[in-house]
């Protein structure tokens, strides 16, 4: 029943992490892809909340809807921004490597 269990603890898997430096890596690498799909998400929901704002029609709940889409993109997009910098900041200064642009993975 535990058999592989036993195969796994016998043959440790040899890409996995062996230092500090490597999990931040990975934890980096993960960050690198997550941000940009986050400040996507951002960027569209202050952009749907200007065409909720500006499709109102004179309807004052559509035009307080689309303000607090358009307020709540502005604060993801804040937030996402600033958690990337503060990540590169802390990258360059404990590793020496340089300040990355987020890219999608090819």
């Amino acid at each position: 029943m535990f058999e592989p269990i036993k195969a796994i603890a016998q043959f440790p898997n040899p890409d996995a992490p062996t230092t500090y430096k490597e999990v931040v890596l990975i934890v980096i690498d993960i960050l690198s892809v997550l941000l940009p799909v986050l400040i996507g998400l951002g960027l569209f929901l202050f952009i749907w909340g200007i065409v909720k704002f500006l499709t109102a029609q004179g309807s004052e709940e559509s035009v307080s809807i689309g303000k607090k889409r358009m307020f709540w993109g502005v604060i993801i997009l804040f937030v996402m921004v600033s958690f990337w910098g503060i990540v590169q900041l802390l990258f360059s200064d404990f590793f020496s490597g340089p300040f990355l642009i987020p890219l999608l993975p090819e």
